[in-house]
C-alpha cells in the first residue's frame, strides 16, 4: 500500500526521502536540506550532537536518524535518541532528552518499534490535507488582493 501511494506522491513531484550518501552525516543533510535545518553543520555543532545513522524508510515517506546529544548545556552527559521526519520535514516523534537512551542500540530498538506502529500513509495524507488547507489560504488572499 505504502509503495502504490509513495509512487502516485514522487509523480506529482513530492520529494521522498532516498539514501543519498553512506556517510549518515551526510545522507541527513541532503535528505533534510530544505526542509528543515535539524542536520546542519551549525545546529549539530549547537546541540553537541552527532549523527550516528540516518536512511529512509517507509517507502520514502520517512526519514530517521539516530543521534548521540548531549544531554546537559556543558556536554558532560550523553544520550541517544532517535528522530523520524515526514515528507515536509516536520518531526514524527522524538524522544526528549530525558527519555534519551543510554545505547545507540536502544535508541534504534525504540524506533523501529514508532515506526511499525506508525501508519505512513495515513501519516502522509493527514500532513498533505494540512499543507493543501494552508495553500487554499493563501491562494483565496492572493486572489483579494488582486480581485
Amino acid at each position: 500500500m505504502s509503495k502504490d501511494f509513495a509512487q502516485k506522491l514522487r509523480a506529482t513531484g513530492v520529494n521522498l526521502f532516498t539514501d543519498k550518501s553512506y556517510n549518515a552525516k551526510r545522507n541527513a543533510q541532503l535528505n533534510l536540506d530544505s526542509r528543515t535545518h535539524y542536520a546542519d553543520d551549525s545546529t549539530l555543532r549547537y546541540f553537541h550532537a552527532r549523527i550516528l545513522s540516518a536512511s529512509d524508510c517507509c517507502d520514502g515517506l520517512v526519514f530517521y536518524v539516530i543521534e548521540s546529544v548531549a544531554l546537559d548545556c556543558d556536554n558532560r552527559a550523553r544520550g541517544f535518541r532517535f528522530v523520524l521526519f515526514d515528507v515536509y520535514g516536520n518531526t514524527i516523534e522524538r524522544p526528549a532528552l530525558a527519555d534519551s537512551f543510554k545505547t545507540a542500540d536502544k535508541a534504534r530498538t525504540a524506533m523501529l518499534i514508532a515506526i511499525r506502529a506508525l501508519d505512513p500513509v495515513a501519516y502522509t495524507k493527514g500532513k498533505i490535507a494540512q499543507h493543501c488547507s494552508r495553500e487554499q489560504q493563501t491562494i483565496n488572499a492572493l486572489l483579494e488582493v488582486i480581485a
